[in-house]
């Protein structure tokens, strides 16, 4: 997808399931991105292995884009869906 342009940003990944769902159902065209920052590395390693697990819960970070010329039509899709 080259000009994309980001829809929304889910912290569950429940409400990620329902937003593609959304857009598979109205054949419009997605990406998404996931980013884990219980994963991220530093210097002295990651933070999950830093701290344990305790309290770790779930840090992704889903991003779901769209073409600039859908973002509209996915919108308001999500806004009648949600």
């Amino acid at each position: 997808m080259l000009k994309k342009q980001e829809l929304i940003v889910c912290l569950d990944i429940d409400m990620l399931k329902k937003v593609l769902s959304i857009l598979d159902s109205s054949k419009i065209k997605y990406e998404y991105k996931v980013f884990s920052h219980n994963s991220q590395w530093g210097s002295t390693g990651s933070r999950r292995g830093m701290f344990g697990n305790l309290h770790a819960g779930n840090d992704a970070q889903y991003i779901v884009y769209v073409s600039k010329g859908d973002y509209e039509l996915a919108k308001n899709k999500l806004n009648d869906n949600l």
